[in-house]
């Protein structure tokens, strides 16, 4: 079981985040989340002193933390492997008016969380010997598919011969 928890400063989120990465999270195989403890909503004003000054490596480049829009926290020193969400991040380009839809939030969460959930599963269960920002992404697609496939049957059916088009139309 994989704990939600939210840790906001000076933030009130436009729509129910924690509902959303439950649901999210529930759609995800069990043994894919062997391994980790929580999932920590939050914003990029929480961070503080070196957290708030540090970044990580992504696609060859560094990226602040306070600019990203989710962190992956390997198990290290006997703590367990934790998912770190920046919600503030992730909701400033949404309308809050989609943001009503279930489906439109299971988008914007989901491609976060499914990305951060994909580079747990190569760090912990299947790593492979390429570059993790493309393992975390092929993950992110695989899990994605399941979750709409799972809980919004309606959506795939009308999303399905729309992405076929595009797909079509972008060869």
């Amino acid at each position: 079981m994989v704990d939600v928890l939210e840790a906001y400063r000076d933030f009130a989120p436009a729509c129910n985040a924690k509902d959303a990465i439950t649901d999210l999270l529930a759609s995800v195989p069990q043994e894919h989340l062997a391994g980790l403890r929580s999932v920590v909503l939050t914003n990029a004003n929480a961070l503080a002193g070196k957290r708030k000054r540090d970044w990580s490596w992504w696609r060859g480049r560094k990226a602040r933390h306070t600019q990203v829009a989710g962190l992956y926290h390997r198990e290290w020193q006997g703590k367990p492997a934790w998912i770190e969400v920046f919600v503030d991040q992730i909701l400033k380009d949404a309308p809050s008016w989609a943001l009503r839809l279930r489906v439109v939030r299971s988008v914007v969460f989901g491609n976060v969380l499914y990305h951060e959930i994909g580079h747990h599963i190569h760090a912990a269960q299947r790593p492979e010997h390429r570059e993790r920002e493309d393992v975390a992404e092929e993950w992110r697609r695989r899990l994605a598919r399941l979750h709409v496939r799972r809980r919004h049957r309606l959506a795939a059916l009308v999303f399905r011969p729309i992405a076929w088009a595009a797909r079509r139309v972008l060869r």
